[in-house]
């Protein structure tokens, strides 16, 4: 290293030393945070903030230490001889110095110093070049540094050791090396800040409020002392239009409206300010503008109440703008409106035009009646709108005032009518006025005069209030039709007229005979006088009386409103209205009114007294058009007379009376609540239809019976006596709508005619009677406990229903024989006295089983099958099941009970018998009987009585007998027979006689025990098998009938009989043997033909024969 002079702080050259400098490889020692730094960054220069409390010091030569004392006192600080003994016991290491310019740089608060080469302070000191190792205890101080300078520093100089990182180089010409030394710091109070305050803005509408800002104003002030805290502690005002309210305490600060922006309208805004003042923990302040933005929302629209005026027959004109004058809205931009017009209320009119933006109030003629000056109030209301959703409404009275107006005469048209030189009317003023009207309320009218056409008749004011017409002697130059005009008067002299009309009728009479009747002048009104005959009238084209008097007459009115007019009993009309409003009249007694024809008739009133309407002989007669009790008066009823008539009712209440004869007449009630009167016996098929309504048929007090269709009746009752409802031929009558008892009253019981006819019953009790007749009917009992009734031989093969309920059938007294084609829903069968039979239909199955013979089916002889394939199935007690002869196969079920199953003749049917549980039994007759039955089960007794009797298999079925003893619980069977297949039978258990004929079929035959005859009658071709024969028990062969054979002639009998054993040896007891015949004995034996077979009973032929075993002859 270059030696350098040093230059002291007063700019003294030092000569150099020859102390040998500092090694540069002897390190300064630093502390870990400080060697650190450097390691990351060996350019950086130390700072005095990083380093410790103390810096180790190498122990310096003496020389130095004096040079070190030299600065010092330069600086006016003296190093003490302890502290530099202190110092180099401290030391570790020397420090090299470098005579060079040395940089003490700043670094937080430091400031350093440099002894340039003119001895002048430098800006800068670079620490590492000291090459110190000791300690340097520093606290947070001013440092002081060489040569006077102050190095001050805020930091806390923590325990460092100072490496000797850059210590080397040569110092340059004119510097002198530094040493480090350790300088006392004072301490200084840290800075203090003022808070910062940033402007606000906020939002809210025009009637609320922000909600709590506190903190949102403060969210962005700043304070640039750590850990101060900002509040507000002041709210400013001044010139503010709505309200704030602050409160430090719970910290919150609201800003409100009030009512400051209430005109803003809907959207619109208006803006607003206030200040506030914010302060730290040191009691620094600052201020902050917060601007608040309000928005409109729409205020309601006040609609004030008006008033108008006008008089009755005028308007208001336009009140547009004057309704809404008076009308407000806060909002001062808005607009207002009208949207609507209610008029709920009102008297008068108004007329609302939202375009146009018009209103007017008229009166219309709802003010009329207010007398002159007089007035009155109407109302209306409106609807007001500020356009933006905001409405209110207000009323408005419309005072109106009153003037005169006129009377207003009305034609009366039609008062009255008379003939021609007839008789005269009087005109009642009163009347007059009935129509005549004054819109002044308290006005009096008044008739002042009355006046009449030149030829038209009179008229004379009678000065009571009346006034006379005469009508003139000929109505046909002025058409039949007087005009007489009135004027009429108010109280104030305002008049006004009107007519009225007086008819007078052209009269054209005939005579007693028949007359043909027409109009002198077809545009003038008649009245026709039939009297006696038989007449043709024809009226005009105005308006016509027709009266045909007695007689038949034919009455045609034409056009116009025309008149009828009938009295008494007057012979049978027709009546044809035409066009116009036309009327039947009656007279003030009994009228009877008998038509053959009627139509175009829109009236009718018959008058007091009992009235009738009778429909002629096959005419039919509808005044279905009419309203009995509207514009049909005073009919008693409607009836028929003698020969198919139709009558139809009108739309309300008709009565109707069916009288008695022998053809079909039609009733229909229509609409309304009709009544059908039942006269006594009715043998024709009527027909009752209700239609709408509720409807009723009501009979006598005597005997009724009804022969008809009944069609939406709700209600008979046929009174006292014995009283019949029968279905019409071929027809349904259906009375499941009706309650017997209930709605259905005085029927003894309904019937059937004499066709296939279905009757349903009521939903109580009926009785329905099942005629003899060979149609198959149904009876359906419908609901309720029914009882069905019948005598003698009821073979029609009827459908019996019982229904619901307990339903009974119930013979006669005599023998009674019924074949119902089904019968179900029946709970109770009694036949009554004498010999009855239940008999199956073709084809079909009488179920008994749900009976008990004795119980609940009494008066029963027998069951009995029919002409085809039938089920029989008896009852649970003890039946007799009778077994007819035919040819198909029937089945007979004796169910329950002890049954007795019976046939007689010859009985091939192959039926099923089925005795089921009980004792049952087969029973013959007198005579001889063949039985072949296809199946015989549950037999515990057969008798088949006396007579030649068999039982015989059924083809290809198997016979069982073998549960049978002869003689104890088998009688009266002569042989049990096989047919014409292969049958297998089984015999009893004591002696029988099979008969066996001939077929080509090999039928299998058991005898059982006893000694069995198998007995063969003709010639053969098959090969029976005898199964159990058995020579020991007594069992015999019988073929002496096919045989010629005779040993008195000396046949023999091998020509006749072969025996030929299975084994070789027919005599051995082993093997089967086959009986082989040839019935003629033929020489040769070509003709054998093998009969049966059966075991080897150890006997040739002969033993078989001369034991009686073998029947030969």
């Amino acid at each position: 290293m270059e030696k350098s002079n040093s230059v002291n702080s007063s700019g003294v050259e030092k000569p150099d030393t020859d102390e040998k400098p500092q090694s540069a490889e002897e390190p300064i020692i630093v502390s870990q945070e400080t060697q650190d730094h450097q390691d990351q960054d060996p350019e950086a220069e130390i700072r005095l903030a990083d380093i410790s409390h103390t810096i180790l010091l190498e122990s310096l030569p003496e020389e130095q230490i004096k040079e070190i004392e030299v600065v010092l006192n330069d600086l006016g600080t003296t190093l003490g001889e302890e502290e530099i003994e202190h110092q180099k016991k401290l030391s570790k290491k020397k420090i090299e110095t470098q005579e060079q310019n040395t940089d003490i740089q700043q670094q937080g608060d430091l400031t350093a110093v440099n002894n340039g080469s003119d001895g002048s302070p430098s800006s800068d000191l670079d620490l590492n070049a000291f090459g110190a190792t000791e300690k340097l205890e520093a606290s947070d101080k001013n440092l002081r540094g060489f040569f006077g300078q102050d190095l001050s520093t805020t930091g806390t100089l923590e325990s460092t050791e100072i490496s000797d990182q850059n210590t080397s180089g040569t110092a340059p010409s004119g510097t002198t090396a530094l040493r480090p030394i350790l300088l006392e710091s004072e301490e200084q109070p840290e800075p203090k800040f003022a808070p910062v305050a940033l402007d606000d803005s906020a939002a809210t509408n025009q009637d609320s409020g922000t909600g709590n800002i506190y903190a949102a104003l403060l969210a962005n002030d700043t304070d640039a002392n750590a850990g101060d805290t900002l509040s507000v502690f002041a709210v400013d005002t001044t010139g503010t239009l709505g309200s704030v309210i602050f409160d430090s305490l719970t910290q919150s600060v609201v800003y409100s409206t009030g009512n400051a922006f209430d005109y803003l309208s809907a959207a619109a805004t208006a803006t607003d300010t206030f200040t506030y003042a914010v302060s730290d923990d040191h009691g620094t302040t600052d201020t902050a503008t917060v601007t608040v933005t309000v928005t409109g929302i729409n205020d309601p629209v006040t609609g004030n109440d008006d008033t108008a005026g006008t008089n009755q027959d005028s308007n208001t004109g336009n009140l547009y703008a004057a309704l809404l004058a008076n009308d407000t809205d806060i909002d001062t931009a808005d607009t207002l409106s009208i949207i609507s017009i209610d008029t709920i209320g009102t008297v008068g009119l108004v007329v609302f035009d939202s375009f146009t933006q018009s209103v007017v109030y008229s009166t219309g003629n709802a003010f009329d009646s207010l007398a002159a000056g007089a007035t009155a109030a109407d109302t209306f209301a409106y609807t007001v709108s500020d356009g933006n959703g905001a409405t209110d409404t207000a009323t408005v009275t419309v005072t109106v005032t009153g003037v005169n107006d006129a009377p207003v005469a009305t034609d009366d048209g039609l008062y009255g009518e008379t003939v021609e030189g007839g008789s005269t009317v009087l005109i009642t003023v009163a009347d007059l006025l009935l129509n005549d009207t004054d819109a002044d309320t308290g006005d009096t009218k008044t008739i002042t005069s009355m006046s009449l056409g030149t030829g038209q008749g009179a008229i004379v004011n009678n000065g009571n209030g009346t006034w006379t017409y005469t009508p003139p002697a000929d109505s046909l130059a002025f058409s039949g039709m007087a005009t007489i005009t009135y004027t009429l008067q108010d109280t104030l002299g305002l008049t006004d007229t009107a007519t009225l009309n007086i008819r007078v009728f052209n009269q054209i009479s005939g005579t007693s005979g028949a007359n043909t009747l027409t109009p002198a002048d077809m545009n003038t009104p008649h009245k026709f006088l039939g009297l006696g005959g038989n007449d043709t009238i024809t009226g005009s084209n105005t308006r016509d009386i027709l009266d045909g008097g007695n007689g038949n007459d034919t009455l045609n009115a034409g056009d116009g409103d025309d008149d009828f007019l009938f009295s008494g009993s007057s012979g049978t009309d027709s009546a044809n209205g035409g066009n116009g409003y036309d009327r039947m009249l009656g007279s003030s007694g009994n009228d009877t009114i008998i038509l053959s024809a009627v139509s175009g008739i829109d009236y009718i009133d018959l008058g007091t007294g009992t009235n009738i309407i009778q429909a002629n002989n096959y005419a039919t007669l509808d005044f279905s058009n009419l309203t009995a009790g509207v514009d049909l008066l005073n009919v008693s009823y409607f009836t028929d007379y003698d020969y198919n008539e139709t009558i139809i009712g009108t739309m309300g209440d008709d009565v109707f009376l069916r009288q008695s004869g022998w053809f079909q007449d039609t009733f229909r009630g229509g609409n309304g609540n009709d009544t059908f009167l039942v006269n006594g016996f009715a043998p024709e098929y009527d027909t009752f239809d209700g239609g709408n309504g509720y409807d009723q048929i009501l009979g006598t007090v005597g005997n009724d019976s009804l022969l008809v269709n009944i069609i939406s009746v709700e209600y008979i009752d046929l009174g006292t006596g014995t009283n019949v409802i029968a279905a019409v031929l071929g027809t349904t009558l259906d009375l499941s709508a009706l309650t017997n008892g209930i709605n259905l009253l005085g029927v003894s019981y309904i019937t059937d005619d004499v066709n296939a006819e279905t009757l349903i019953g009521t939903s109580g009790a009926d009785t329905l009677q099942i005629s003899v007749d060979w149609f198959t009917d149904t009876f359906n009992g419908g609901d309720g406990d029914d009882t069905f009734t019948f005598s003698g031989n009821l073979l029609g093969n009827d459908n019996i229903i019982g229904g619901n309920g307990y339903d009974s059938l119930i013979g006669s007294a005599g023998n009674d024989t019924l074949a119902p084609m089904a019968m179900t829903g029946i709970e109770y069968i009694d036949l009554g006295a004498g010999t009855n039979s239940l008999q199956a239909y073709y084809g079909t199955t009488l179920n008994l089983s749900g009976f008990t013979n004795g119980v609940n089916l009494l008066g029963l002889s027998y069951i009995t099958d029919n002409g085809a394939g039938e089920t029989l199935i008896g009852t649970s007690g003890a039946d007799t099941l009778q077994i007819s002869v035919d040819w198909f196969t029937d089945t007979f079920n004796g169910g329950d009970g002890d049954d007795t199953f019976t046939f007689s003749g010859n009985l091939l049917g192959n039926d099923n018998i089925i005795g089921g549980n009980g004792y049952d039994s087969l029973i013959g007759s007198a005579g001889n009987d063949t039985l072949a039955p296809m199946a015989m089960t549950g037999i515990e007794f057969i008798d088949l009585c006396a007579g030649t009797n068999s039982l015989q298999a059924y083809y290809g079925a198997t016979l069982d007998l073998s549960s049978f003893t002869q003689s104890t619980d088998f009688l009266g069977v002569t042989y049990i027979m096989d047919n014409i297949n292969g049958e297998t039978i089984f015999g009893t258990d004591q002696n029988d006689t099979f008969l066996l004929g001939s077929d080509v079929w090999v039928d299998t035959l058991y005898g059982n025990n006893g000694s069995d005859t198998f007995m063969i009658t003709a010639t053969r071709s098959e090969q029976d098998t005898l199964a159990d024969f058995d020579v020991l028990e007594g069992d015999v062969i019988d073929i002496s009938q096919v045989l010629s054979y005779n040993s008195a002639l000396g046949d023999i009998i091998s020509d006749f009989i072969q025996f030929i054993d299975s084994d070789g040896n027919p005599a051995d007891g082993s093997g089967t043997v086959t009986i082989r015949v040839d019935p003629n004995g033929t020489a040769g034996g070509a003709s054998f033909t093998s009969y049966f077979t059966f075991a080897d009973q150890n006997m040739t032929m002969i033993d078989m024969i001369n034991n009686a075993n073998l029947i030969v002859e």
